[in-house]
């Protein structure tokens, strides 16, 4: 009753004013139009989560209904220090962590988002295996013991061992070596899953034969007189043997030698004349016997001379007339030897080193040292 129009429905219509006693009236045309729903857009990301590692990139996707839905997607990252995205909705994981990727409506009418966790990117690991040695030098024979380590320690892999040549040199699985012949081989040590590897270059020499050198004296028995003088010579096998050749007497008092093996004998009697190499490794002998000097003596009678010598074993009587009785005793008075004079020298042999007296019938007697 006050003039207060509501529309009802979609249409036309005339409002009437009039006097309440219909004396005039008047009209207003009302169309009233459908009233339009309000519209609720909705935006959908393809992914609520995502896991990255560092580095890594992914596309993301999104969408608006209703599809015509006036309005453009827009996307931004809620920590662009863990992950980035572009206008694309391309994500770039830059470092450990989780952030949102917010999608929205360019009206701000509506949103998504999607959870992208960022893991840290495992560096591949590189191992590196070691020998103690490089190299290693040994004669036929020998034997050396090898060790290894791969780093990090902890790496999964065992250590295997083999030779390049097991006629030169062989490996046990432990890097023990045995020298088998001369040559030159690589013993190689190796992870088992082959990522890494180490050599060591063994050289194996000739096992050399020791040498056994022998000394040789070129005469091993001699007789000198006193007071004589003799040259004995020596050489060591193999020749290039490096030692030199010493000479010693085993008594001074009997035969000297000098640093060239001339010996000087001095007094009746034995002595040993070793020559020696100077590292003492082999020696020869040769026995010097002195004997005494010869001595002379003349004995004198009325008619003629008789003459008495002593030398190398021998006692000579000379000048002894012929059918003359000559006899030698020993310094005890025993008669040691008699001969009968036939016109020529009568010769004794008798033992060194003693004193006798040789007696004939028209001499005196008389003594020589033999």
């Amino acid at each position: 009753g006050n003039g207060r129009i509501t529309a009802t429905a979609p249409g036309v219509a005339e409002i009437i004013a009039s006097a309440s006693d219909g004396s005039c009236s008047d009209t207003c045309i009302v169309t009233v139009e459908r009233k339009e729903e309000p519209i609720t857009p909705t935006l959908t990301i393809d992914q609520q989560e995502l896991t990255l590692t560092e580095g890594e990139t992914a596309t993301l996707s999104a969408s608006i209904m209703p599809a015509d839905y006036p309005a453009e997607i827009e996307w931004k990252s809620s920590d662009s220090g863990v992950v980035e995205v572009d206008g694309n909705g391309r994500i770039t994981a830059t470092a450990p962590g989780v952030a949102e990727i917010i999608a929205s409506a360019s009206d701000g009418s509506c949103s998504d988002t999607c959870i992208v966790t960022v893991e840290k990117k495992e560096e591949p690991i590189t191992p590196t295996l070691t020998i103690d040695r490089q190299e290693l030098t040994l004669t036929e024979g020998e034997t050396a013991s090898l060790s290894a380590y791969i780093a990090p320690a902890d790496y999964p892999a065992e250590i295997e061992w083999r030779s390049s040549d097991n006629g030169v040199a062989e490996v046990d699985g432990n890097g023990r070596i045995t020298a088998i012949a001369p040559g030159e081989a690589e013993i190689i040590a190796s992870a088992s899953d082959g990522s890494c590897a180490d050599t060591c270059i063994v050289t194996v020499e000739k096992k050399e034969e020791p040498i056994t050198p022998t000394l040789t004296i070129d005469q091993q028995e001699l007789t000198l007189t006193e007071g004589d003088t003799a040259t004995l010579s020596a050489y060591i096998t193999p020749a290039d043997y490096p030692a030199q050749i010493e000479w010693k007497s085993s008594d001074n008092s009997v035969a000297e030698v000098d640093g060239n093996g001339c010996i000087t004998a001095i007094a009746p009697g034995v002595a040993e004349i070793i020559a020696s190499a100077s590292d003492g490794s082999c020696t020869d002998t040769c026995r010097v016997t002195v004997e005494t000097k010869g001595a002379t003596a003349v004995i004198t009678t009325e008619e003629e001379s008789i003459e008495v010598w002593a030398a190398e074993g021998a006692l000579t009587v000379h000048g002894v007339p012929s059918g003359e009785r000559v006899t030698v005793y020993a310094v005890s008075g025993q008669a040691v030897a008699t001969a009968m004079a036939s016109g020529g020298d009568l010769v004794f042999l008798l033992p060194r080193g003693a004193v006798y007296i040789v007696v004939t019938e028209s001499a005196k007697p008389t003594k020589v040292t033999l």
